[in-house]
């Protein structure tokens, strides 16, 4: 099971970046649970099921003109899939974001029932006790 969490959570990505709400949707339960990093203004800090995930989107992506989350490494952590990667964006106004990013995927039976997202990975490690 390890190997087809990392590939929901890879695909959870690809499907981000391309803007294919309905293929993010698709490996999202319909339960589950999203964390925002608090980085940026203008997001709830937590979103539930669908419909709160619908909303996240909309309200995060109306924000950027071009978006893109940058996969580096994907861990397997049991239930949990670490992502250490790179956020990159250019707003309505022309300012250009490049972050490093963490998230964490928790997979039950190939679907994520939560995502959080960090300002690193350092921290999404911190979050599950890899690291002090």
């Amino acid at each position: 099971m390890p190997q087809e969490n990392v590939e929901v959570a890879r695909r959870g990505l690809e499907a981000w970046s391309s803007g294919d709400l309905d293929a993010a949707l698709a490996l999202v339960h319909p339960e589950a649970e999203f964390r925002t990093s608090g980085l940026f203004p203008g997001v709830e800090a937590v979103y539930q099921g669908h419909d709160g995930y619908k909303r996240w989107w909309n309200d995060f992506r109306g924000m950027w003109e071009e978006i893109e989350l940058v996969p580096e490494r994907l861990l397997d952590h049991g239930d949990r899939v670490l992502v250490f990667g790179r956020f990159k964006a250019r707003g309505r106004e022309g300012i250009t974001v490049k972050r490093e990013l963490g998230v964490i995927f928790m997979i039950r039976d190939g679907l994520a029932t939560r995502i959080e997202t960090y300002p690193s990975g350092d921290q999404a490690l911190k979050a599950v006790g890899l690291r002090e």
